[in-house]
């Protein structure tokens, strides 16, 4: 019964930390556009689908963790927690670059005429966002569903006006 739990937590644990782990290295590289031609926008338009496909897989991914998450008893380690925020944080840091550059994305695809790579840069950053609000949502799950499953204290009742003041760490002199 302990192997059995252990193997389970092991298993939530690994899958969420392998869910937080390589987002980053997806978003690194050239993702900077100039009046180039038209091959390197296609590149661009390319990468900026992959990046979209991969934030799609990680959110269908994302739900079926969660679900084994709410399944266990176990305790997620504030370590998985940390590289959710760390993965929120690159995201975020992609998200805002790529939020900067819509102007020159506009100005782009309208010198060249090209929709496809407004509507592939459109995608991207609407599923980053999705993918951003999805960790998050994740988060806060996680850490909800860690209190549920922490130790239960039932507390002591409070019969008299001393008992609060101490409990508070107050003096009661100033009545």
């Amino acid at each position: 019964m302990l192997a059995q739990s252990l193997q389970q937590k092991a298993g939530i644990e690994g899958k969420l930390r392998v869910y937080t782990s390589g987002l980053s290295q997806n978003l690194e590289g050239d993702w900077y556009i100039s009046r180039q031609p038209t091959e390197k926008l296609s590149n661009l338009r390319e990468k900026l689908i992959t990046a979209m496909q991969i934030f799609l897989v990680r959110m269908e991914s994302g739900s079926a963790l969660l679900s084994e998450v709410e399944a266990s008893n176990d305790i997620v380690s504030d370590d998985v927690l940390n590289l959710f925020e760390i993965e929120q944080g690159n995201l975020k840091s992609f998200y805002d670059m790529l939020t900067r550059q819509k102007a020159d994305f506009t100005a782009i695809c309208n010198h060249y005429h090209d929709d496809k790579l407004m509507e592939a840069y459109t995608d991207t950053t609407g599923m980053a966002k999705a993918l951003f609000d999805m960790l998050e949502k994740m988060r806060w799950l996680i850490e909800e569903h860690n209190i549920d499953c922490g130790p239960r204290y039932e507390g002591t009742p409070l019969r008299t006006e001393e008992e609060i003041y101490r409990f508070l760490g107050v003096s009661n002199e100033n009545k």
